[in-house]
């Protein structure tokens, strides 16, 4: 065991903002929710792993270091999350909220010999001679038919041993696993290739820059606080629960027991809060999305208490992701050496841009968990046809979304399963609103929209989506179904482009929009508008609509979910601000409840959309497929994290 620290026994605190002691807010507990995950396996034990309390000055997302050391404090709190909780509630009353046969051997008939009475021997003689006959003469007849038997037992168990031997081969070669190893050991070793659409360069996940190895790290290799289901809600993780106050300020977390590293060290709430006091004061990746925590400590060794500066009902989701990991302090990694994980699998290798490859983390606390595979290679395809090819050949056993992939390529061949993820990927028309253009005014904005088939564009350009009428995708909290309330009346905005002056506009898209870009163009060209397209690489799209909004229209991706600050904001590119608009997000940051803050995101939602501030067309639902041997992929497509805990080879 590894010898601890001394400042390990010391208790420790971390503030952002210094907060008086003892809850002087009295903030009571509201309710709570617990989820119970399987019994806990064994784990490292750290020893005298203390309370830890930590302190530092406001503004230290951007960088400064922690100054003051306090006592902990007191904190009560309460669960928000959207999962079925177990029937516990606290001694305070806390509310209930959403874890073979062988041939027989032939008789030989005995044969007698006549002989003439002149010639009869003496009964010695027959004696002898029938002796003899049974050893040279009939007796060599069934000694025949039984080798005959013995090569029929020699076939048989032949046919036994290469059948085995076989069925070995097709576990190996066909499935990737190894039945008799899985037999005696009760581990997988199969080995799964994932074709992707891109892999990392690096394993740094403190870059906020580097999306793709937290797509594939995060849950995988280094778990998170809280977990993420296929709804896209948050649920228990290395938290089992957590609770919040009434005021929405104090979020109680109740960590698993027996919890370790990949290494073998021990995983308590010490390292959870040092790790998010590294994420916050050296702006990791995540940072931004804790921009309203003020101080967080352990009480105990599964106790983790957090204080915001403001309420934030999307906190336990957030920690889901790449702002709740948790590092090994002992071992936490740097910008060229990955840290050590906790989750289902460690890191194997990277070949940058081409392949990555994580083993099974045989050490994981969790049970039952050495039947996920040995080994899962994500490797990365530019090629759709290339993928389906080396699918139905059994090169790879499964395809996640990647450019140019349909089901329709595989759907209905032997051995092949097609699924439609989901997602909250959300795209639309922008229209740049800003300053003195021409579509600040949102009357120009509404009569372009009346020049658009929303639906009918969706299913021109081939995209994989459903259509979507407003900000919020299906899977996030305040979604509703909107009306589209102008509807489609080319006719209509013909007229009034002609009353605006004809002016000739710009339709700024990236290289790999070119066929949406074009069905769009198409549209507005149908209705007399005069629109032109100007197709960029990333780089120069980057530099003239994000970094000089040099352009009228454009086509926008918003990859993230509970996404509505980004898609409000009258700071970004799109120069979209409406007082109105800025009240009903004031609500929505406001809110202390679920039910709260769904209403106030749907308020807002409803007004973003009325304000045609964007022309909302569809949020995405890609295709993917798998062998049928392999089971527990992936539903739910997420820019964030992509969960591959639940993987079975059959």
């Amino acid at each position: 065991m590894r010898a601890l620290s001394a400042r390990r026994h010391l208790p420790q605190r971390w503030n952002l903002l210094t907060i008086e002691p003892d809850n002087p807010a009295g903030n009571a507990p509201r309710h709570s929710r617990a989820f119970h995950g399987p019994p806990h396996g064994h784990g490292r034990s750290r020893t005298a792993r203390t309370v830890r309390d930590m302190t530092i000055p406001p503004h230290a997302t951007h960088g400064d270091e922690p100054q003051d050391w306090h006592a902990p404090q007191q904190s009560l709190a309460r669960t928000d999350v959207q999962e079925p909780a177990s029937q516990e509630s606290t001694a305070q009353g806390l509310r209930e909220t959403k874890p073979a046969e062988y041939p027989a051997d032939e008789s030989v008939t005995q044969e007698s010999a006549t002989f003439p009475a002149d010639q009869a021997p003496a009964p010695e003689s027959i004696a002898q001679d029938s002796s003899a006959q049974d050893s040279h003469g009939t007796g060599g007849h069934g000694n025949a038919r039984a080798a005959a038997a013995r090569s029929w037992v020699v076939f048989i168990a032949c046919l036994v041993v290469f059948g085995f031997v076989a069925w070995l081969a097709w576990g190996a070669v066909v499935t990737h696993d190894n039945p008799l190893v899985r037999q005696a050991t009760g581990k997988s070793t199969a080995s799964v290739t994932i074709a992707v659409g891109t892999v990392p360069s690096s394993l740094d996940v403190h870059d906020a820059a580097n999306a793709s190895a937290a797509q594939y790290l995060v849950g995988n290799v280094y778990e998170t606080i809280t977990g993420r289901n296929e709804s896209n809600n948050a649920t228990a993780g290395l938290a089992r629960s957590w609770d919040e106050s009434d005021d929405g300020l104090t979020f109680t977390f109740h960590l698993n027991t027996g919890m370790h590293f990949a290494n073998g060290d021990a995983l308590d709430a010490s390292d959870v809060v040092w790790s998010l006091q590294q994420t916050v004061s050296n702006n990791y990746a995540g940072a931004s999305e804790l921009s309203t925590l003020a101080s967080v400590s352990n009480t105990d060794e599964s106790t983790v208490v957090m204080t915001l500066s403001t309420p934030d009902q999307t906190l336990p989701w957030k920690l889901s992701g790449v702002a709740g990991i948790v590092w090994d302090e002992e071992n936490p990694g740097d910008s060229t050496t990955p840290g050590v994980g906790s989750g289902p699998y460690a890191l194997g290798t990277l070949d940058a841009g081409t392949a990555l490859t994580l083993t099974r983390n045989d050490a994981y606390w969790r049970p039952h968990h050495t039947e996920v595979p040995a080994t899962v290679k994500l490797a990365a395809y530019t090629d759709a046809s290339q993928a389906c090819a080396d699918l139905q050949s059994g090169a790879i056993d499964a395809i996640l979304p990647l450019a140019g992939f349909r089901a329709s390529s595989v759907e209905g061949i032997d051995g092949i399963r097609t699924t439609t993820m989901q997602s909250t990927q959300k795209t639309a028309i922008a229209f740049h609103s800003g300053g003195a253009t021409f579509f600040a005014d949102s009357d120009v904005r509404a009569s372009a929209r009346t020049a658009l088939d929303e639906n009918a564009i969706v299913s021109a350009a081939g995209v994989e989506g459903t259509r979507l009428n407003g900000p919020i995708a299906p899977l996030d909290p305040g979604y509703e179904e909107l009306d589209d309330t102008w509807g489609y009346d080319p006719q209509a905005a013909m007229t009034n482009y002609r009353f605006t002056g004809r002016y000739a506009l710009n339709l700024v898209y990236r290289q790999s929009d070119e066929a949406l870009a074009n069905t769009i163009i198409n549209a507005f060209t149908a209705a007399s508008w005069r629109v032109t397209g100007v197709e960029l690489d990333d780089a120069a799209y980057e530099e003239r609509v994000i970094n000089q909004q040099d352009y009228d229209l454009t086509i926008v991706h918003f990859n993230g979910s509970r996404d509505l600050a980004s898609i409000e904001d009258p700071t970004n590119f799109v120069g979209y601000t409406n007082a109105t608009t800025d009240d009903l997000w004031k609500q929505v940051q406001a809110a202390t409840t679920d039910t709260d803050y769904s209403n106030a995101a749907a308020a807002l939602a409803r007004q973003i959309n009325n304000d045609c501030a964007y022309d909302w067309l569809y949020v995405s639902t890609p295709s993917a497929a798998a062998r049928t041997s392999l089971s527990g992929m992936p539903t739910l497509y997420s820019a964030g994290r992509m969960d591959l805990g639940s993987l079975h080879v059959e």
